[in-house]
């Protein structure tokens, strides 16, 4: 669509974790002077600006250090690199990753953005497929959904990057190789697989649910949620498989919807109660596993 110029002003790029890659790789080939064959050319003086970090007509709002959300003064920084004449005299590009990050406040900053951009500016808006996003958001965008490959390339590239156990970690990242690749490369296979043991031993064996919330300790609310969610499509897809009683497919895709809702709202900015939360999800679990077949 780039190339045939028909791309959108604003794109909300929907798939799996790395995402960012694609991404940026895009707003390279849409500042490039000489693209070819669909990739940047690498060579011209645009593409050397990209690649050293200060092109002029670029601009990249994501998690400040430390922060789970992209705050109101960001997408006003935003709206104001928008708001300019494009220094190149060709386009800007603006990448916004997480979309879904973004509190209520920064999320309505952007609406009138995102429906009349400035000049030639091309938002892009990333978005996971299991992130939530306001539908003022994705109603004000064209949305292109990227496909996940399949295992054995998946495999095949992991090992490429060096991932020492490409299926283990496949495994715990839903089958999305870019999330898989970055669990690897940051350390926090080992802590997934904990927690997946963990969580595999409360569903089997029975445990109290203040002792799911102690083991829990240290672990950041946000990347816990993400791990039970991950754990909870695994078992849903196993108990789909293993032809269980429908009440029990019914109560894990309970557990899986209010933990989707919790994890909306840290998102936005609401003041949870994190030990609060915590017990929520350990007592909701509990109810999968009091209900749930030792096979699963």
């Amino acid at each position: 669509m780039a190339a045939q110029g028909k791309l959108a002003h604003s794109v909300l790029l929907q798939g799996d974790d790395g995402l960012d890659d694609f991404a940026i790789a895009l707003a390279l080939y849409l500042l490039c002077r000489a693209p070819n064959d669909n990739l940047a050319c690498g060579r011209c003086k645009d593409c050397e600006l990209f690649a050293a970090g200060s092109h002029p007509d670029f601009h990249y709002t994501g998690l400040e250090e430390k922060a789970s959300q992209i705050k109101v003064d960001q997408i006003r920084l935003l709206i104001d690199f928008v708001t300019k004449t494009a220094q190149r005299e060709k386009r800007k590009v603006v990448v916004l990753n997480p979309a879904s990050a973004m509190n209520i406040n920064a999320a309505n900053a952007l609406l009138k953005c995102l429906e009349e951009p400035s000049g030639d500016t091309v938002l892009i808006l990333l978005q996971e497929s299991q992130k939530m996003l306001l539908p003022t958001i994705r109603s004000r965008c064209s949305v292109l959904k990227l496909p996940q490959p399949s295992k054995n390339s998946a495999v095949a590239w992991l090992e490429a990057k060096g991932v020492a156990s490409p299926e283990d970690a496949l495994k715990y990242a839903q089958n999305s190789p870019l999330l898989a690749w970055r669990l690897s490369s940051e350390g926090q296979l080992s802590l997934w697989q904990k927690i997946y043991q963990l969580l595999d031993k409360h569903i089997q064996r029975g445990m109290n649910p203040m002792q799911l919330v102690l083991a829990w300790k240290g672990v950041a609310l946000s990347e816990l949620i993400q791990i039970v969610l991950s754990w909870l499509e695994d078992k849903i897809r196993s108990a789909f498989a293993a032809g269980v009683e429908r009440q029990v497919v019914v109560k894990l895709y309970t557990c899986r919807d209010s933990l989707a809702k919790k994890k909306q709202r840290l998102h936005l900015g609401f003041n949870l109660n994190e030990q609060l939360v915590l017990e929520e999800v350990a007592i909701e679990l509990q109810a999968c596993a009091d209900l749930s077949p030792k096979s699963l």
